[in-house]
């Protein structure tokens, strides 16, 4: 919602689930605090494991 069409004129984003079955509203500012820290760094990458290599990465000490 654009910072003029609300009441106290702060800028906010509603979040909505991909399933709809959950909302909800952030101010601006915050909800970029909580997705920054999801951003990887200059030069990194995100890994994500699946199948068997998730079941090794999730049991300790079996290779």
């Amino acid at each position: 919602m654009p910072a003029f069409e609300a009441a106290d004129g702060l800028a906010r984003v509603i979040y909505q689930a991909k399933d709809g079955g959950f909302s909800k509203t952030f101010l601006a500012l915050d909800w970029l605090a909580q997705l920054v820290p999801h951003i990887p760094g200059r030069g990194e990458q995100m890994v994500r494991y699946y199948g068997y290599w998730l079941l090794l990465q999730q049991i300790p000490g079996d290779a």
